[in-house]
């Protein structure tokens, strides 16, 4: 199993509040991601503040984090990723956004399904 999160650390969710995208990447695990241009510092305070206490054992260390939203995962589907990649680089995914809301899922294995899942709203 993957997993987003194990505990709800105190995480001051508020002044994340205007992202700005700029671009896609394909991560090393094959998921596809919306970057950001404007926010992302506070997406990676974010981030930090997770990986914190209980959770710091799963950070990983040997990547850096990449502010971002993710798009989709396409593990061992090339044909998939490329044309999910095609069609997001047609939409010209640049535009300014609130973030009021915060999910975070665990996936199976296959990462083919969402099997638990919460949500904090950002206010």
């Amino acid at each position: 199993m993957l997993y987003a999160l194990v505990h709800y650390p105190a995480v001051e969710l508020g002044p994340i509040n205007r992202l700005r995208s700029k671009g896609l990447h394909q991560s090393w695990d094959e998921y596809l991601f919306l970057l950001l241009n404007k926010g992302e510092g506070d997406v990676i305070r974010l981030h930090d503040e997770i990986y914190t206490g209980l959770l710091s054992e799963y950070r990983d260390e040997l990547r850096p984090f990449i502010p971002h939203v993710t798009l989709g995962a396409f593990s061992a589907k090339s044909e998939e990723y490329a044309q999910a990649l095609k069609e997001a680089e047609e939409l010209m995914l640049n535009y300014e956004y609130m973030l009021d809301k915060l999910h975070l899922i665990k996936i199976n294995d296959e990462r083919s399904q969402i099997v638990w899942s919460k949500e904090f709203l950002i206010t």
